[in-house]
């Protein structure tokens, strides 16, 4: 596992590690313009897990915009997941009933996969 980060979230993504140590590396990646360097890093069985912002958040970057058109002209060999989380202490226009089951099933099934990466066994 590779995670590709800015430095800050590195920090955040290391102290998890060590929590929940799984054998991983650490790449800093602050420039979405340097997105199809990771081209070159995948190999044909590689799954990506891609972490996005939603447009007019602070994390957003115009560049995010092109990551699927990227993926579906660049990375077609590969598998993967563009995950777009809600931001904490950010309102949002949009009112989402997140008490909807169809909206949570598959929130709650992205999570428990994803936790089970840092499970011991």
């Amino acid at each position: 596992m590779v995670f590709y980060s800015p430095a800050e979230t590195l920090n955040y993504i290391r102290q998890v590690q060590k929590m929940h140590p799984v054998p991983c590396q650490f790449e800093e990646f602050k420039n979405w313009d340097d997105f199809l360097f990771l081209s070159g890093q995948c190999q044909k069985n590689d799954n990506l897990v891609i972490v996005l912002s939603r447009k007019d958040k602070p994390s957003y970057q115009s560049n995010m915009e092109n990551v699927p058109d990227y993926l579906n002209k660049y990375f077609k060999e590969n598998s993967f997941i563009l995950v777009y989380p809600m931001q904490a202490g950010i309102m949002d226009a949009t009112t989402y009933d997140r008490r909807n089951p169809s909206l949570m099933e598959p929130i709650d099934e992205i999570g428990r996969t994803i936790s089970k990466l840092f499970k011991r066994k």
